[in-house]
């Protein structure tokens, strides 16, 4: 359900993404005799890079968010805890059990946590990226 939630601003994103990106280098490539496929693999995927990264980034920061409400609801962590993420474990430490001080500090280490992968993140979109200056 995340993911469809989730396809209307990829789709936006991506889409705004290929519009930055000039026909001039896809004419020049096809005046070479690129053909389609080349054009994608080596100039479309290239120039989109920074924006399909960035895109990454943001599903999977957002994703497990946006999938509590949903476990929440509809399973409570169920069947089996076949259902829990992170988000809902901390729910439950802090607002079930009553362990607030418990579920607070695995608040900021599961908040800690996230910044090293954003960090990580973002120096893999920085090295790994294309930027048309």
């Amino acid at each position: 359900m995340v993911g469809w939630g989730l396809l209307g601003f990829a789709v936006l994103v991506i889409s705004a993404g290929l519009s930055g990106i000039s026909p001039d280098y896809a004419e020049a490539a096809q005046l070479d005799g690129a053909t389609a496929g080349q054009i994608t693999r080596r100039i479309t995927i290239p120039l989109l890079s920074p924006t399909l990264l960035l895109m990454g980034l943001l599903t999977v920061l957002s994703a497990a968010q946006m999938v509590f409400p949903l476990v929440n609801t509809l399973t409570q962590g169920g069947p089996g805890d076949a259902t829990t993420n992170l988000y809902f474990l901390l729910y439950q430490m802090a607002f079930t059990s009553f362990d607030t001080g418990r579920g607070a500090a695995a608040g900021v280490l599961f908040f800690g946590a996230f910044g090293v992968f954003a960090i990580g993140a973002l120096w893999l979109l920085d090295r790994w990226s294309f930027h048309d200056d």
